[in-house]
């Protein structure tokens, strides 16, 4: 990897963290809201379409730290909003591809009965289609 890509990637991370530690999850205005969570409509649609969907699921940061949090702090609590979250679905209503370290989010593929659990769950902020993204730079 040539070092302006790896630049590019750190940043993308960089402001992927800001985004969900400071302001909550992009583009929240588009997000369907319930009660208790939130499930963006494109999962919703793509749910109609297919059994399950790939999606990122945003957790809520722990109640009482400092907005950002620090590394140690995340590394504390993420795996154990995580844990919380993954203990309330069952294995076919969501698949775990990858579950970050110090970001409150976990990757997968998720079924509507996921879907339906995952916007009751208080640690649920939102769940987002995960989607390929290109580089626009030239």
């Amino acid at each position: 990897m040539n070092t302006g890509l790896m630049k590019l990637s750190l940043l993308v991370v960089i402001a992927t963290l800001t985004g969900l530690l400071s302001y909550g999850p992009f583009g929240a205005t588009a997000h369907l809201q319930g009660k208790d969570g939130v499930v963006h409509p494109d999962v919703l649609q793509a749910l109609q379409e297919a059994p399950e969907v790939a999606v990122i699921i945003s957790l809520r940061g722990p109640d009482g730290l400092p907005t950002p949090a620090t590394i140690d702090q995340l590394l504390y609590t993420t795996p154990l909003r995580q844990a919380s979250v993954l203990a309330d679905l069952t294995p076919g209503d969501f698949t775990l591809t990858y579950q970050y370290s110090i970001m409150p989010a976990l990757v997968g593929r998720l079924t509507a009965s996921g879907a339906t659990a995952l916007a009751k769950h208080p640690d649920v902020l939102s769940v987002d289609p995960n989607r390929e993204m290109f580089e626009l730079l030239g």
